[in-house]
């Protein structure tokens, strides 16, 4: 997959209903998170970032490359594996 096509799939899977919650604290954003927390490869707000890095968990920024490129499809696939 391209570098287009990845950011295609993440700004996708931001805009689902249940990722415009964040998936620690349950804050709502109308258009989804950025930030995402790669252990649990859930999207995270600002403030529970912070958190999962005081706990050492890695957690990305959805415009990073890295993310773009290697985090993308394992969030895809835990997606579309629950049958989202």
């Amino acid at each position: 997959m391209s570098n287009d096509a990845h950011m295609k799939v993440l700004h996708q899977l931001r805009r689902l209903p249940e990722n415009r919650k964040c998936g620690s604290c349950r804050h709502e954003e109308k258009l989804g998170f950025k930030d995402v927390c790669v252990k649990f490869q859930i999207f995270v707000c600002g403030d529970c970032k912070s958190a999962h890095q005081a706990y050492s968990h890695r957690c990305k920024v959805q415009q990073c490359s890295r993310l773009v490129c290697v985090s993308s499809d394992a969030l895809f696939f835990s997606h579309a594996y629950c049958g989202l």
